[in-house]
């Protein structure tokens, strides 16, 4: 489906058959139909009045146009179409209808079709499709027998009807030579009859005339009609209808001669009502080309007519701003207050960026919250003008229907010519701008630059070796002590995830966990990082008898959230390894609580439930916030390396840490200092009351081998 909500299928047969009519309409429909739903027959025949006889007006038989013919209905599946309304088949149609010897003839087992019916009623005709095999869809070909069927219906009428007419008209014609047409045929017409005699002069109309143009028949009679347009296809045409406005009507006009060679003896007008039927075309474009939730154009539109203005731009030596905004926590606007409110959010902040940056019709829906624009002839110095004043009307003056909170943004921004001559390329810097904006921590404006282009081929380079040689093959782990520095024994490790080169590339754990995070890896990197650091804690504990060791890992905020039930995947790992719960320390950033704080929280008491000891890693960082070690339950603290390296210089830093240490110790909390390179460094930490810590003083992180040799050679407690 498409974003105007119809299949795309579905548009291109009604564009490649909407220049036909008649007959040939209903043929070049068939063979279109027949491709779309699979079969090697369609037909579209009439029925007669008895709805005993049928007969082939257009069809399709395995790549040829079916041939006109009439044949009884009687044991024939077209008899219970007939009389079902709608009906299917399925490898079972022989066996049903045993003596209609033409589906065995044409290899038919399956069977579909539906009855076409006109406004009073009456069975006219019927669609249907056979199979040699299984119907392949049954419920598909119905939605496109429904969606035609109109259409179908509405040219077997007209046929009808002029045929009818015409037939009445000639009899008519050769009686008396006066034009009379019979009043039943006339009254029972739905579309608007018009006739006038060799003079073009009106004589008469229907009823149907009458009350599609307001209009009485006094009023026309005697009017001259153009008959320039006499024999030749159907037009649409727009006519005023008094009270009912303006109308958008099919006419066609046929000449009634009594023999070939011989003038016109009166002429007849045909006038069918396609207002309704033009006005669902005209919208049928507009959702093809614009989001119908903010009356924005499509990203592929917009692109299209981008792309045209750049032109110009490029000749007229014009600049230009491609700009790019996403609504902040619009997830939880979409939780909170609803889909439909979270709508109307979208459209109206939609609305009022084109109006403040004046974008006129060159704005688009981009994602479910993002707006992209184009800005004409400004610059970038202008642009930071113009969003600060924009976000301090979103902060003060935004309001959406049903929506009583209130919102940030973020944008990313590519200047045009500098940073893109396309359409496309604008659209993929502004988004790598506005990727790198929300990775600055949301409500901030970035413009696209060299740095971020670099970022970003950096990340797809690492992406395209994980890609290549999978999780197993480019990561690994590596273990660092954690001691207790009042008796400077070990009491635990941190299992690190370390890049194995192969080309002497190096690639920080910050950059490779970022690109799985991003691209959906990092499950399977915290599930290969636990699965080999647990199955080494076995190894150490059996081999070595350090039973009192424990295993510190980290964990993505991303795999935590992805809701799969990651406490009961931990458990089974360590149930494999004879370990449980309390064996292992989980580290986790605060970025977690930023994210889905009442998600996060959700996990965390379930981790801990189950008996994991949690760790809040980099304390201090970011946004930390008393309310995290409070409000989540964590046992332990982890001093981030940036405060601890210049504690026996920096009077401040010192404060900094002992502020630390003495809040966790006001939550319980055992803390844990990283970065420590030095003997200094460890006796200020433990004479502030720090309770562990790991660093290069005490040793650099080892691959599992030299870590178990170091483990081996280092005294047992009591030793």
């Amino acid at each position: 489906m498409n974003k105007s909500g119809l299949n795309p299928d579905y548009i291109r047969v009604i564009s490649e058959v909407s220049q036909f009519t008649g007959t040939d309409f209903l043929n070049q429909l068939s063979v279109r139909l027949a491709s779309l739903i699979q079969a090697q027959y369609v037909y579209i025949v009439t029925l007669d009045s008895t709805v005993e006889n049928a007969r082939v007006v257009a069809g399709f038989e395995n790549g040829q146009q079916a041939k006109a013919m009439e044949y009884p209905l009687e044991n024939t599946p077209c008899q219970e179409l007939a009389s079902q309304g709608r009906c299917a088949f399925n490898l079972n149609v022989q066996q049903c209808f045993p003596e209609d010897h033409h589906l065995a003839e044409m290899s038919v087992n399956s069977y579909i079709g539906t009855v076409l019916t006109n406004t009073l009623g009456q069975k006219i005709g019927l669609m249907s499709a056979l199979y040699e095999k299984e119907i392949p869809n049954p419920d598909w070909a119905h939605s496109v027998f429904d969606l035609f069927s109109v259409r179908v219906l509405a040219e077997i009428e007209r046929h009808l009807h002029q045929l009818a007419l015409s037939e009445q008209l000639i009899e008519l014609e050769r009686r008396n030579r006066e034009i009379r047409l019979s009043s039943n045929i006339l009254h029972r017409a739905n579309e608007g009859i018009l006739i006038a005699d060799q003079d073009q002069k009106i004589r008469t109309v229907n009823p149907a005339f009458e009350s599609l143009f307001d209009i009485s028949e006094e009023q026309v009679l005697g009017e001259h009609l153009d008959v320039s347009m006499v024999d030749l296809p159907p037009i649409i045409e727009e006519f005023p209808a008094g009270r009912r406005g303006y109308r958008q009507v099919e006419t066609s006009l046929i000449a009634i001669r009594e023999f070939n060679d011989e003038p016109p003896s009166f002429y007849v007008k045909f006038y069918r009502d396609r207002t309704e039927e033009q006005r669902s075309k005209a919208q049928l474009q507009y959702r093809s080309t614009h989001d119908e939730q903010t009356g924005l154009l499509h990203r592929q539109t917009f692109l299209r007519e981008l792309d045209t203005l750049l032109e110009t731009f490029h000749h007229d030596n014009r600049r230009g701003i491609y700009l790019s905004f996403d609504i902040d926590n619009f997830k939880s606007i979409n939780q909170f207050f609803g889909t439909s409110t979270a709508d109307q959010v979208v459209k109206s902040f939609a609305h009022a960026a084109r109006d403040h940056f004046q974008a006129q019709e060159l704005i688009c829906k981009s994602g479910a919250d993002e707006i992209s624009l184009f800005i004409r002839d400004k610059s970038h110095t202008e642009l930071e003008h113009e969003i600060v004043q924009f976000r301090q009307f979103i902060r003060e003056k935004f309001s959406a229907p049903g929506f009583t909170g209130s919102i940030t943004f973020t944008s990313g921004a590519a200047l045009f010519p500098e940073n893109g001559a396309s359409a496309s390329t604008l659209l993929s810097n502004s988004a790598l701008a506005l990727q790198k904006a929300k990775a600055n921590g949301r409500n901030t404006q970035v413009l696209f630059d060299q740095d971020i282009k670099r970022e970003s081929e950096r990340f797809q380079h690492i992406y395209k070796y994980l890609s290549r040689d999978g999780i197993d093959q480019r990561i690994y782990p590596v273990y660092q002590s954690i001691v207790c520095l009042k008796t400077r024994q070990l009491m635990a490790f941190e299992a690190l995830a370390r890049w194995r080169s192969k080309d002497n590339q190096v690639i920080s754990p910050q950059e490779f966990v970022e690109v799985c995070e991003h691209t959906g890896l990092v499950r399977e990197l915290g599930d290969k990082m636990f699965r080999e650091a647990t199955a080494f804690l076995k190894t150490v504990r059996n081999e070595l008898g350090l039973d009192h060791v424990c295993l510190s890992v980290n964990r993505s905020p991303a795999e935590i959230l992805d809701r799969s039930n990651i406490c009961e995947r931990w458990l089974e790992t360590l149930n494999s390894n004879g370990l449980s719960a309390q064996d292992v320390q989980i580290e986790i950033t605060e970025n977690l609580m930023i994210k889905d704080p009442e998600h996060a929280l959700r996990e965390l008491k379930k981790l801990n439930e189950n008996g994991f000891a949690l760790s809040i890693d980099d304390f201090g960082t970011g946004f930390s916030s008393l309310a995290y070690i409070n409000r989540y339950p964590f046992s332990n603290l982890k001093i981030d390396r940036s405060f601890v390296s210049d504690i026996e210089h920096d009077p401040s830093s010192l404060a900094l840490v002992e502020s630390i240490i003495n809040i966790a110790k006001t939550f319980s909390l055992t803390t844990i200092a990283e970065g420590v390179e030095t003997r200094e460094q460890a006796d200020i930490l433990q004479k502030l009351g720090c309770d562990k810590a790991q660093g290069f003083y005490f040793h650099k992180p080892m691959d599992a081998d030299s870590f178990f040799t170091y483990l081996s050679e280092t005294p047992k407690p009591g030793n």
